[in-house]
């Protein structure tokens, strides 16, 4: 059935196809009543003609009645262009008024930049053609909204707010001043540094949509439409089915015709997790290849930025500069298509505070995602506690291990199992890792700190021996895998020395604390000579985030080194000694890097890698009794790219006691409206200045980067996507096709198909009425003439005899 994309409303279309049905009937009805009723006998025998042919003769005028509706009915098709997808706009630019909605796709994709300028540019030269289409009619409305500014229609309480209220444009009407409105609109615009849902946006403009009242509308979407962005076509043809079903046009209009190489930096940050001054700090870099195109002889700056932390008299916060240091450059040789490369490089801070790493990439497609900012905090020691109730033997081979000489920054503190149980919660958050070396039991308090500590990403580490009391662990540390120890125990056994054949005691499986299985002859040197082993039956069970790390000998039965995931911290028990009771592992040169790579792993819960993206708001708390409610924010100016910098300036913010933590906090760059997004739509670093009650300010420092999803470049399919949006079926174009003033085409189709039937229907009327009407020959006529004169004669001789 064809879609009526003319109609105003279906009342009118009904009137008018009863009227042309009607009209023809009733003419017909009319001519009837013109004949008027003749007594004659000479037509009796013509009479029983007509009564013998009548049906034949009805049937052939009720055809021709049929016909000449039909004809009329063909011809008002025609005039509506019945039918005619293509002509969709030009028939809602009629009389009514009509509404057109734009959505503006400014989503840091859209900065794509070619020869003719970016995607972006080409959407705002569109968005004036638009205009010009409604100029030169009468009632006209416009409505533009950015993409950037629907997404705040969604608070971040997950309520809606009033779409129309965060439009660029609201219902204006198109007049003599619209042009330099729109003009003044547009020099305001610029992409933004957001990653922005498309859904999000289509929701938007369903709300604007349904408030308009007897209007025709037209919705134009200009995006790059990236596969990203467009490859859930189920939910994307449901919210243009919604917004079609309301009587609204559809076009989309892409502004972008080719995919462009381009790079993204996708991760930068600490990967060990000793992060104390003075110590060289490794970090870690991850590039992507965003496109479809390979890449050669990539080449990454780096740079540290240096702060202060502390707020001179003098100075204002906007003003406070950095030492800047730039690094050596880091070389990759080729990223295949849609791959990803890391690379690792060290960085060297002196002092303590939050210092800032950035890496730059070349200028390519997309500058925006060519930096990368990120803070990290640099502390002046990390503090680790060994919790030692016997001669500290083993603390000390494990603390000579996990410091060297005192080069790694770690402060080993040697305390007793009745410092867990008196211990507060504070005072265990000041160590990074607890170590528990062949305690046979702890107090309950103890052990609740013990694992209050690790659920809130404390790293423990075990080390059994010949005090370990196996029943205490199974039932209070292990409970039955609720608790922190990682596994079951069941008994300690001997490890047979052997003679003939050697086998390294220690196998390492594929694990974090053996790095590509830790191949180095020095660990084939390592004997071990007692573990306890866990019942078999746990060797049988699922684990879940329960890893073995290392075996002896490779027997699957004798575990050696246990890792387990509890709550955010990470767990390692060793089931044999840090000293050389059972084992000579720390006298052997591998342990050191051994311990160090268990420490780190077990710290990381404690440093935790967590990426700000442009967007998402972040949320600052000071207590009450340092600090007063008023905050700084000091922004980075806007296009902040690989290449240029702007003045960075503060904004004075208001902090409120929170009733449920009893701080002070605030949200920046909640959305909403609020809220202050636009506050923290730049990429960089920001820095949020408190005032402590001695009025001193204080600095917390933290990085923004764009979201790195919105980089990749692969553009979706048209065919393949007009063929997924069955229910909208909108209408797909680029941008250098767009028509401002469409015009009703009769070309189509279905225009072709209505004029052969029309032809075919005045045939076929025209047949019909030759037959139903009288046409007789000259000579036929005379005959009959004589007959009919020859007939009366002998009715009159006849007559007169008688």
């Amino acid at each position: 059935m064809f879609e009526n994309l003319f109609s105003p409303s279906p009342q009118i279309w009904t009137a008018l196809i009863g009227g042309l049905v009607a009209l023809p009937i009733l003419i017909h009805l009319i001519n009837l009543m013109r004949h008027q009723k003749v007594e004659w006998a000479a037509m009796e025998f013509l009479l029983k003609s007509y009564r013998k042919n009548r049906n034949w003769v009805w049937l052939k005028q009720l055809l021709l009645l049929l016909s000449r509706i039909a004809v009329l009915l063909l011809a008002l098709f025609m005039l509506a262009q019945i039918g005619c997808n293509e002509n969709r706009i030009a028939a809602l630019l009629g009389s009514e008024t009509t509404h057109h909605y734009v959505l503006l796709d400014d989503s840091f994709s859209m900065s794509d930049r070619s020869t003719d300028g970016t995607a972006f540019d080409r959407a705002l030269a569109t968005l004036s053609l638009i205009a010009s289409r409604a100029k030169n009619r009468q009632n006209q409305k416009f409505t533009l909204m950015r993409f950037s500014r629907a997404r705040t229609v969604k608070t971040s309480n997950g309520q809606n707010e009033l779409a129309s209220s965060f439009a660029d444009l609201n219902g204006e009407l198109v007049d003599n001043q619209f042009a330099q409105l729109l003009e003044d609109t547009k020099q305001r615009m610029q992409v933004s540094n957001l990653a922005v849902d498309v859904h999000d946006t289509l929701n938007a403009a369903a709300q604007l949509i349904g408030q308009r009242n007897d209007e025709n509308a037209i919705i134009y979407i200009l995006s790059d439409f990236r596969t990203k962005d467009w490859n859930n076509p189920e939910r994307i043809d449901q919210q243009l089915a919604e917004i079609s079903h309301t009587g609204a046009a559809t076009e989309l209009i892409n502004c972008v015709k080719t995919e462009r190489p381009n790079l993204t930096i996708t991760e930068l940050g600490p990967s060990g997790s000793v992060r104390v001054a003075g110590t060289p700090l490794m970090m870690k870099l991850t590039v992507k290849n965003a496109s479809q195109y390979p890449a050669e002889k990539i080449q990454i700056r780096l740079e540290t930025h240096t702060f202060d932390d502390v707020l001179a008299d003098s100075q204002s916060p906007e003003s406070f500069e950095p030492n800047v240091v730039e690094l050596p450059t880091v070389f990759i040789e080729k990223i295949a298509a849609g791959q990803t490369e890391s690379r690792e490089f060290p960085v060297f801070f002196n002092n303590t505070g939050q210092h800032v790493i950035k890496a730059m990439l070349k200028n390519d497609a997309i500058q925006i995602d060519n930096s990368h900012w990120n803070v990290t905090t640099v502390s002046p020691s990390a503090k680790v506690l060994l919790v030692d109730d016997q001669d500290q033997l083993q603390g000390r081979f494990l603390a000579l291990a996990i410091n060297p000489g005192g080069m790694t920054g770690l402060a080993p503190e040697f305390q007793t199992k009745d410092f867990l149980r008196d211990a507060s919660s504070e005072q265990l958050q000041d160590y990074d890792v607890i170590y528990l070396l062949d305690i046979d039991r702890l107090d309950e308090a103890g052990v609740k700190n013990l694992e209050s500590y690790a659920r809130s990403g404390g790293g423990v580490g075990f080390f059994l021996g010949p005090n370990t009391n196996i029943a205490f662990y199974n039932n209070q540390l292990y409970r039955n895998g609720q608790g922190v120890f990682p596994l079951p125990l069941d008994k300690a056994i001997d490890i047979p020395e052997l003679i003939e054949e050697r086998i390294p005691d220690i196998a390492p499986e594929d694990h974090p604390i053996f790095p590509a299985g830790m191949k180095n002859p020095l660990l084939d040197l390592v004997q071990i000579k007692r573990i306890i082993q866990p019942p078999v039956e746990w060797l049988s069970r699922k684990r879940g985030e329960t890893t073995v790390a290392a075996t002896v000998r490779g027997i699957q039965t004798w575990p050696l080194i246990v890792q387990h995931r509890f709550g955010q911290g990470n767990v390692v028990a060793i089931l044999s000694t840090a000293g050389p009771q059972w084992n000579n592992w720390s006298r052997n040169g591998t342990f050191p890097p051994s311990m160090l790579l268990i420490e780190d792993l077990l710290a990381k819960g404690r440093y935790a890698q967590s990426t700000n993206l442009v967007g998402i708001p972040i949320q600052i708390s000071a207590e009450p009794a340092d600090f007063g409610p008023d905050a700084t924010l000091v922004v980075p100016g806007v296009n902040l790219t690989a290449n240029d910098s702007a003045p960075r300036f503060a904004i004075k913010r208001k902090m409120q006691i929170d009733e449920t933590s009893q701080k002070y906090e605030i949200e920046l760059g909640r959305s909403g409206k609020l809220g202050h997004s636009s506050d923290m739509a730049t990429p960089g670093i920001y820095d949020v200045w408190l005032q402590k009650t001695d009025s001193q300010l204080i600095a917390q420092r933290f990085a923004l980067n764009p979201d790195p999803r919105e980089s990749a470049m692969a553009i979706i399919n048209q065919q393949s996507m007009l063929a997924s949006l069955e229910k909208s079926k909108p209408t797909f174009i680029s941008w250098d096709q767009f028509n401002p003033a469409p015009q009703q085409q009769s070309t189509s189709s279905v225009t072709k198909l209505l004029l052969l039937l029309l032809i075919g229907l005045l045939v076929m009327e025209q047949l019909f009425a030759y037959s139903v009407s009288y046409h007789a020959k000259t000579s036929v006529f005379e005959n009959q003439k004589s007959q009919l004169g020859t007939s009366l004669r002998k009715g009159q001789q006849q007559q007169t005899m008688s």
